[in-house]
């Protein structure tokens, strides 16, 4: 009797539509979906509601003293060197933690109080916080 084999088919890693924010010792970083909502920036300002904990990034202009560089990664995100804003605020930033992310009045949002992921150092999920 002959076998009625299966051809596997390796699934493909899928982008990921839904955008996050992940906070890191290193850096903030946007994934693609967080980046493409707020148009792709060269810059961005970084925002904090200290009562409802929540992260605020919204694109700015080139020479004002408040925007940090936002460095494209290669994923199609960005990460911007956040030290001195965790640092102003206390936001913990070990470990990686990743946060859903949503547009409010052309600001990108993340809970910081919500559910979050937390990630291992080798950028993959651990588990929900």
């Amino acid at each position: 009797m002959t076998p009625n084999f299966e051809v596997f088919h390796r699934p493909t890693p899928g982008i990921d539509s839904t955008p996050t924010v992940t906070i890191s010792p290193a850096a903030m970083i946007l994934n693609k979906a967080a980046t493409e909502l707020l148009g792709r920036p060269d810059r961005v300002e970084l925002l904090y509601d200290r009562v409802r904990r929540v992260v605020g990034v919204r694109p700015a202009m080139e020479g004002r003293g408040t925007s940090f560089k936002a460095t494209p990664t290669a994923s199609g995100g960005f990460r911007v060197a956040h030290r001195s804003f965790v640092n102003h605020y206390g936001v913990q930033c070990a470990p990686a933690r990743r946060w859903p992310a949503w547009l409010d009045g052309g600001v990108l949002c993340a809970d910081l109080a919500g559910d979050c992921t937390l990630i291992a150092r080798n950028g993959m999920p651990v588990s929900r916080g």
